[in-house]
């Protein structure tokens, strides 16, 4: 990875220079960078290596602050919550990085924070993620803003954002420790910080090995399956089709006839409600559930035979079917 801080203060022909220079040692080097400038800029908006210029730009991601804080809450008010946590109005916001940022019916772009359009023209535009080394990290925003919730709804809510990361298109990125409830003791801006606060405590490591598990099956997951790799945004815009459900729960399904994917209808559902809910399944079963509010990966955990499933509360749920 090649990653650049304030990547919207540098000028569009200085990130392709880099892009060029990168790819004589590896095409496969990730670039990426913050697509915004922190403040006034006296560059020019339209040459400014931004969000909003990325279509200008080939194979060059962007963080999205957009889902970011939909998932999570403001991440500069640390009382401020997010869709995991109660904040319903922060549901497009997600499903904006769900697609990867790119234009698709399925979502209402006057609703999702902050940009109100499809900044990106490919899914590997699009950075994913919940927490990065700037602000709290994942655990501590959720003490923050969520004290009245238990450490167990804690958990459940730091797997739930690891599933909307992992299950979405585009680019998934993660904070080192996030997977081990890493705190930061609430500093938020810990660049200047001793190492009794920046350290990786590896005892949580044994404690929370549950977590940890749980994101490494969602790796697993996502590594193993092209549905959730889909870079181009016409793919994406005819195989990913978004359920109705309730305003605290996010649905779609993918259809994998031209993703070369072994699975030939994946069916993710996020519950950020209270309450356990059932939904309606796509089509025709029987369906197998992969990830559940326990476990994530590539073994069934569960069969489903019915017309629909039950989603407990504040938690993710991935199902797959093939043709009988």
């Amino acid at each position: 990875g090649f990653r650049f801080d304030l990547m919207g203060l540098l000028d569009l022909d200085t990130m392709r220079e880099i892009r060029t220079e990168l790819d004589k040692i590896s095409p496969s080097i990730l670039l990426y960078g913050e697509g915004w400038t922190g403040g006034p800029s006296l560059l020019d908006r339209s040459e400014a290596a931004t969000k909003s210029n990325a279509p200008k730009l080939d194979r060059i991601g962007f963080f999205n602050d957009n889902t970011r804080d939909g998932i999570k809450g403001d991440a500069f008010h640390a009382e401020n919550t997010g869709f995991i946590s109660g904040n319903l109005s922060c549901k497009e916001s997600v499903k904006f990085g769900v697609v990867g940022g790119v234009s698709h019916p399925g979502i209402d772009y006057s609703r999702v924070n902050y940009s109100g359009f499809a900044w990106a023209s490919h899914a590997w535009h699009c950075v994913n993620y919940a927490a990065s080394h700037d602000n709290l990290t994942l655990y501590d925003k959720l003490l923050a803003s969520r004290p009245d919730l238990s450490e167990w709804d804690h958990i459940r809510l730091v797997n739930l954002a690891a599933a909307i990361v992992f299950t979405s298109q585009g680019i998934p990125f993660l904070l080192l420790g996030t997977d081990m409830m890493r705190s930061k003791k609430g500093d938020h801006n810990s660049y200047k910080s001793p190492d009794s606060i920046n350290q990786i405590d590896w005892t949580l490591k044994s404690r929370y090995y549950n977590v940890f598990n749980y994101h490494k099956g969602l790796i697993a997951l996502r590594k193993a399956h092209p549905a959730f790799q889909m870079a181009n945004a016409d793919d994406i815009r005819r195989n990913l089709t978004f359920c109705h459900c309730p305003e605290w729960m996010i649905a779609f399904y993918i259809d994998n006839h031209a993703n070369n994917d072994p699975w030939e209808t994946i069916f993710v559902v996020y519950n950020a409600g209270v309450h356990a809910e059932s939904i309606n399944l796509p089509k025709e079963g029987p369906w197998h559930v992969v990830v559940n509010e326990n476990k994530a990966g590539l073994d069934i955990l569960e069969t489903i035979t019915g017309h629909n499933v039950t989603v407990p509360a504040r938690s993710a749920m991935v199902l797959y079917r093939n043709q009988n």
